[in-house]
């Protein structure tokens, strides 16, 4: 496995996020007036989130593997893309 889940690290993005969004619980459970200010925040947080996964080269949620390691093959690793690039077919 290349990146076991045990040394995953949520990057500045993520903590940020979860940063946002309780704060945005805190100040909506102090002033239930702000929600749907708080909301719209929470929600163009998540849209950030969303928009970085969904750029191929974004690291704004972590590091990319653009190609296995040389020996991969012969371990019996696979790599999963969803986009094969401009062909086509």
């Amino acid at each position: 496995m290349l990146f076991p889940c045990r040394n995953w690290r949520p990057t500045l993005a993520i903590k940020l996020s979860i940063l946002v969004l309780v704060s945005c619980i805190i100040v909506t459970l102090w002033q239930p007036a702000l929600w749907p200010w708080t909301t719209s925040i929470v929600f163009a947080s998540h849209m950030i989130l969303t928009i970085a996964g969904l750029i191929p080269r974004s690291t704004l949620l972590g590091p990319n593997i653009t190609r296995l390691p040389q020996n991969a093959a012969r371990r019996g690793e696979v790599a999963i893309t969803i986009d094969d690039g401009p062909d086509p077919k």
